[in-house]
């Protein structure tokens, strides 16, 4: 009797593994089904109140317009531009948005210390002051909030505000969205419905206007020569990293059984014998950027110090060259060079600043730029930064400072100098054949023309020295 039951407890044992080894692909596509399901309702969702978003963008624009302005008219906002910005300055300015924005229904958001919502009708403009950042636009009706990040109230690259992150044109924008009611004091949760995207012919449909260039093109040469600096500084440093990683690299792995050449791998014998230039790198010595312009430049690996010579002219003088914790190879590169017709550009780095490396990580922003004449006695230095452009500066012509610098009768120091010269430049004086106006290199070479010189001057002295009538 006791065998039936044993046969039909055998059965069931099978039927149920069998059924547990068709449940768990059946779940999975169930989950399947059901993320393909969501996908199509976060996109529909999308789709249907595009249309609401779009037409409230420009007015977006305006809103953020009035903040900013509210920032520029702060009595403290030098803070704004520095590290010494504190929660005590966003408190500050909370405040003040709070009673200068007074046509809008002001509320705090449980987002952080200095978020906002400035909300007029079924909308609500919502801001990020203590990042100044601008950060979505929510639908109060429908509980959605579509999120922008990364857009800056104040850009660095001095354009007009734009709904893209800085340094970025708003050729497109993208858009996350949330099923989420932004005033709600607790945030509870929020459906991600996804991040999409917004192009510029929508943009323009909608009317929201194009960013513009705040700058004057002058101006804006002035800040693409501090970003040639940093393209030069990072060519040098790729360079060195080509010329020395292997060395490096074998001299951190240590001796080794067969490696000859004092512990060194085959692989670096096989690449140095393969590369000449690395392997007279670490013999030769240059003592100048104008022997490393002649091609001598010799980097002594061993030591990170010496001179680099990229394929395109560029010559550099490395400070330093080690391999940093993280297993990537710092490069400090302290000046770049190149000749020009007639002379030689220089930028000099202030070292303790750069902090680029293999990975290409965030570099120190402020340079010195100086040009000099072939055969010297003329100088022009400048300070630079890719967002503010030339700060102070210094121009000698000829040996004597006395007979360059000397227009109607005064003797003018080499900053003063400096400063005209700039403001010649900004006024776009002088222009080339072409009628376009005169570069910063450009303007300085034409004033070695002695002719051309006595006219720049003259234009000084009508337009800067001349007593006003």
């Amino acid at each position: 009797m006791r065998l039936p039951g044993l046969l039909t407890y055998l059965s069931l044992t099978v039927l149920l593994s069998g059924c547990a080894k068709l449940t768990a692909p059946h779940f999975a596509d169930i989950e399947q089904q059901q993320q393909a399901v969501h996908e199509v309702e976060r996109q529909r969702l999308w789709e249907s109140n595009k249309a609401w978003l779009l037409s409230r963008l420009p007015r977006a624009v305006e809103v953020a317009r009035q903040v900013i302005k509210a920032l520029d008219d702060y009595s403290g906002n030098k803070n704004i531009h520095s590290q010494d910005f504190t929660k005590a300055d966003c408190e500050k300015i909370v405040d003040i948005m709070r009673h200068t924005l007074n046509g809008y229904k002001f509320v705090r958001l449980p987002d952080g210390p200095g978020y906002f919502a400035l909300n007029e009708g079924d909308a609500a403009y919502v801001f990020d002051i203590e990042n100044l950042n601008f950060a979505g636009v929510a639908n109060l009706d429908k509980g959605l909030y579509f999120t922008v990040s990364n857009v800056p109230l104040l850009r660095s690259d001095s354009r007009s505000f734009a709904f893209a992150a800085d340094n970025k044109t708003d050729t497109t924008t993208d858009w996350a969205l949330y099923q989420r009611n932004i005033l709600e004091m607790e945030q509870g949760k929020s459906s991600n419905l996804g991040t999409h995207t917004i192009t510029r012919v929508e943009l323009d449909a909608a009317g929201v206007a194009k960013q513009t260039d705040l700058l004057t093109p002058q101006q804006r040469g002035e800040r693409e020569l501090a970003k040639q600096g940093i393209i030069w500084l990072k060519r040098a440093q790729r360079k060195a990293l080509e010329m020395c990683s292997s060395q490096l690299e074998s001299r951190s792995e240590g001796p080794k059984h067969g490696g000859g050449l004092g512990g060194r791998s085959d692989r670096h014998s096989r690449n140095a014998a393969n590369n000449p230039t690395a392997a007279e790198s670490s013999t030769g010595i240059t003592r100048t950027m104008a022997e490393a312009l002649q091609g001598k430049a010799h980097l002594n690996c061993s030591s990170g110090t010496g001179y680099v010579l990229t394929e395109d002219g560029i010559a550099a003088e490395v400070k330093s060259l080690v391999k940093s914790r993280n297993g990537f190879m710092d490069v400090i590169i302290a000046a770049t060079a190149r000749e020009i017709p007639g002379g030689t550009m220089r930028y000099n780095y202030p070292v303790g600043q750069l902090q680029v490396n293999g990975l290409g990580e965030e570099i120190g922003q402020e340079m010195v730029l100086e040009i000099e004449s072939m055969k010297g006695g003329n100088k022009l230095s400048l300070s630079l930064s890719p967002d503010t452009g030339i700060g102070y500066g210094s121009l000698v012509l000829g040996d004597s400072d006395e007979s360059s610098s000397r227009i109607l009768g005064k003797n003018l120091s080499k900053a003063e100098f400096a400063s005209l010269f700039i403001r010649v430049y900004r006024d776009c004086a002088i222009k080339d054949s072409q009628g376009a106006c005169k570069s910063i290199p450009d303007l300085f070479m034409s004033m070695l023309n002695p002719l051309i010189a006595q006219d720049i001057m003259k234009y000084m002295a009508d337009n800067y020295l001349s007593p006003r009538k």
